[in-house]
């Protein structure tokens, strides 16, 4: 196998073991907090830690809450919760006499 596709391989394997990793630490997480916890992530990096499938894939949603620049180097903070269900529109009522409106 050449050496390219064997790394391009080693980062596949890692980078699969870190997002299981993640969804563990998540999933317990909001096991673990009351009804209406948030989990809190500070991060470095110029976007959320957490790649957005893995929150989809829990039922949770991640928001960008602040950033501090007095921080060396600048940090960022996203607030995790608990997606709120989701509820289908009400029907609309039809008149009297079959037509709408």
């Amino acid at each position: 196998m050449p050496a390219a596709r064997t790394a391009y391989a080693a980062r596949l394997v890692k980078w699969k073991a870190w997002a299981q990793s993640s969804v563990a630490i998540l999933a317990g997480s909001f096991w673990h907090l009351r009804t209406g916890g948030s989990f809190y992530q500070f991060t470095y990096g110029p976007r959320c830690p957490v790649p957005r499938p893995i929150p989809d894939r829990l039922g949770l949603k991640a928001s960008f809450v602040g950033k501090t620049m007095q921080n060396v180097p600048p940090a960022a903070v996203y607030r995790i919760v608990h997606r709120p269900p989701f509820s289908a529109p009400a029907p609309l009522a039809a008149s009297d006499d079959g037509k709408t409106g």
